[in-house]
């Protein structure tokens, strides 16, 4: 059980980590640049391939890395702050992707999670999740966010993630 200053610790890093997930990157660019909401058009996702399709090649590409680093930054900091503690760091870490996932921003309704869930990899174990997204990257002929292979780059993240060393802690996946 986490109690005193852990514990508020671990409250304002999962609220945070939400709020900064919950941020609905594709929606806003979108609405910046074009001035339509990106859920009225293509897929209906607010996700960067829905982007592209709405607002062009640029600002997909900036959904993507705001959306990873959504992902990442939570977690970096807590691994950086809090090596002794990376079930913190996981726990951020899913705060982010559900964040995005729900955010409240938007009803609740938010992306399918997988740019920020690469962030959040990356962070936790970086190695594998660079070899998984190669793989995915060249099986997938290096269209990244296809629907059809996201579950192809999570089931080879999860085989390649069982090889890395698990850090004290942190849950293997």
């Amino acid at each position: 059980m986490i109690s005193g200053p852990d514990a508020v610790v671990w409250a304002g890093g999962v609220m945070a980590s939400f709020l900064t997930g919950s941020l609905p990157t594709g929606y806003l660019t979108v609405r910046a640049l074009k001035g339509v909401d990106v859920r009225t058009m293509g897929s209906g996702n607010v996700g960067a391939t829905n982007v592209m399709r709405a607002a062009g090649k640029g600002a997909a590409a900036f959904t993507l890395v705001v959306d990873i680093a959504k992902g990442y930054l939570p977690v970096l900091v807590a691994l950086r702050f809090f090596p002794e503690n990376p079930g913190f760091a996981a726990a951020l870490g899913f705060a982010a992707i559900a964040g995005h996932n729900w955010t409240p921003f938007l009803n609740f309704k938010g992306g399918k999670g997988v740019a920020t869930s690469i962030g959040v990899f990356l962070a936790l174990l970086p190695m594998p999740s660079l070899i998984a997204l190669g793989v995915f990257g060249i099986l997938g002929g290096g269209r990244i966010l296809c629907d059809k292979g996201i579950q192809t780059q999570i089931g080879t993240l999860k085989i390649l993630s069982v090889q890395e060393k698990e850090p004290d802690g942190l849950p293997i996946i």
